[in-house]
């Protein structure tokens, strides 16, 4: 997120502030979870579905891998486009997302509900099925991760992020170096 920020993400940028956000966020999700399974232990399979929650806190932490390598891949074949490689991997394995059920659900969709198992669901997520407000709240979180990030964006100052200029700080090359 760091990077969409400060170092000059040129192209979709609040797009790839969202996956970094949802990453993020469904990561802590999933720890806090398991942290509270673990703690109210309602019966003996507690602990066990607290261990299922971290692996996919865990897992969730780690999706970002598979972009790393597709970004590896590209920067090697276009050295010249850096940021755009890093916006066409980020987009591309978020489309892994949409694969695996998570894009519109969350933690409630169809990867995750495969790693838990559905007669764990209540003790998992507090209901057994998803109300209302939660669903539309997963649905729409996508909105939310973009309003904080142009509000965040908004309150930088001008001279960071895609449209500021090179300053005296940028590394300038060596006098003689071809």
């Amino acid at each position: 997120l760091y990077l969409t920020f400060k170092q000059r993400v040129d192209w979709l940028s609040p797009l790839v502030g969202c996956v970094l956000l949802d990453t993020a966020c469904c990561t802590s999700y999933f720890l806090w979870r398991g942290w509270r399974v673990a703690r109210l232990r309602r019966n003996s399979k507690s602990l066990s579905l607290h261990g299922r929650l971290m692996q996919c806190g865990c897992v969730m932490s780690m999706s970002i891998l598979p972009q790393r390598l597709l970004q590896l891949y590209l920067t090697a074949q276009l050295k010249s486009h850096h940021q755009l490689n890093y916006t066409v991997s980020i987009l591309t394995t978020a489309i892994l997302f949409v694969l695996f059920g998570h894009f519109l659900d969350g933690a409630r969709g169809g990867c995750w509900v495969a790693c838990i198992g559905r007669e764990n669901a209540e003790e998992a997520h507090g209901s057994a099925v998803a109300g209302p407000a939660e669903r539309y709240a997963w649905r729409l979180r996508w909105f939310a991760y973009t309003a904080v990030y142009c509000g965040v964006r908004s309150l930088l100052p001008p001279d960071v992020g895609p449209t500021s200029t090179p300053t005296a700080a940028t590394p300038q090359p060596m006098p003689g170096a071809s």
